[in-house]
């Protein structure tokens, strides 16, 4: 499967995420609430199969911008952190249901998962931070 076909799944997969606003691929705008989806390193074998098939993982990573607080005895950063594990869990949810991005005909997607099991802070300043996690999906390809 080409990168572009499965970069394209990804991307109109993850438009179905009514938590996310704005959202980029791979480069974007590093404000409040948008949304940006990094490819990582391409697809690896899980294992391959005597006729050509091959069990298939590529990993992708979300992240997200968010104002951050640095009033005391607020739930500010919180409700931030939540509003990224929202994402997360709409992930899981869609593994669970069995709603996967379309890699084509020639593609079972097997799974959908995170990574983490919750964000990590990539980075911040005084404007705000950004939060990431690694999702993995798992696939047979046929040839």
């Amino acid at each position: 499967m080409s990168n572009k076909i499965r970069n394209n799944a990804i991307w109109e997969w993850l438009q179905t995420c009514t938590t996310i606003g704005n959202m980029f691929f791979n480069f974007g705008d590093a404000k409040n609430d948008n949304t940006g989806i990094v490819t990582n390193v391409s697809e690896s074998y899980i294992k391959k199969f005597i006729n050509g098939d091959a069990r298939k993982k590529c990993n992708f990573t979300v992240l997200q911008f968010k104002e951050i607080s640095t009033l005391p005895n607020t739930k500010d950063n919180l409700d931030s952190l939540n509003d990224i594990n929202e994402i997360m869990e709409w992930i899981t949810t869609q593994n669970t249901i069995r709603n996967y991005p379309n890699f084509g005909d020639k593609c079972t997607i097997e799974k959908v998962e995170n990574l983490q099991d919750a964000p990590n802070i990539a980075g911040q300043d005084l404007q705000g931070a950004k939060y990431m996690f690694a999702v993995s999906i798992t696939y047979l390809e046929r040839i």
